[in-house]
């Protein structure tokens, strides 16, 4: 049986491709309301199982940013760094422009969970695919697995590789491919987005 787990699921826009190409995902989405929808897109779907909590280093609450904008894309558990989103920083040649939808809107407390603890929970001994959406908190995912993480067959994640978004993350492009390498990863493809200032990065186990 194959297994996709899905970090910040969103909408489900993912989801919807992992479902075809995998038995099971298990996906997380903390935002209340997009948890809501993506229960009630997938409830007659036995393949797809939803959570509404935010992986982390420790099973613990934190307080979740819920950011302005149509999908909530931007939510995160740090706090948006604003000197460099405002300012002329964001984009030089355009110094009254920022991303509109990266500003918090309201927060609240959220569960979060180590994939440890959760892989543990379900007897899941193989991940084929991680998907790691988790803003700023990307890599903290992988460290979450703890020496669980050989488990992990492929993915992605998404990390900074411009000007920092997040205040207080350690989730770098710099800091997440000699972990991955380090880990028994190898980088197959990248991405870059969001002005230049993440990129997704493809890995697999060598």
């Amino acid at each position: 049986m194959t297994t996709c787990i899905e970090v910040g699921a969103n909408r489900g826009t993912d989801t919807d491709r992992f479902i075809d190409q995998f038995d099971r995902v298990f996906a997380f989405e903390p935002i209340h309301e997009l948890y809501s929808e993506l229960c009630e897109k997938y409830k007659f779907n036995p393949k797809v199982h939803i959570f509404p909590f935010a992986i982390d280093l420790e099973n613990t609450f934190k307080n979740f940013n819920v950011s302005i904008g149509y999908d909530w894309g931007s939510s995160s558990l740090f706090e948006f760094d604003y000197e460099n989103l405002r300012g002329g920083k964001w984009i030089p040649e355009e110094p009254d422009f920022y991303r509109g939808d990266m500003e918090t809107n309201h927060s609240y407390l959220v569960p979060t969970i180590t994939l440890y603890d959760f892989i543990t929970l379900y007897n899941i001994n193989r991940i084929d695919y991680l998907h790691i959406d988790a803003q700023g908190n990307d890599i903290n995912v992988l460290k979450s697995l703890k020496n669980k993480l050989h488990m992990v067959q492929a993915g992605v994640l998404e990390v900074g590789c411009g000007l920092d978004i997040y205040k207080n993350t350690q989730n770098r492009v710099e800091d997440a491919i000699p972990f991955l390498n380090e880990n028994g990863f190898s980088i197959t493809d990248s991405f870059v987005q969001t002005e230049g200032h993440e990129i997704n990065l493809f890995f697999k186990r060598k």
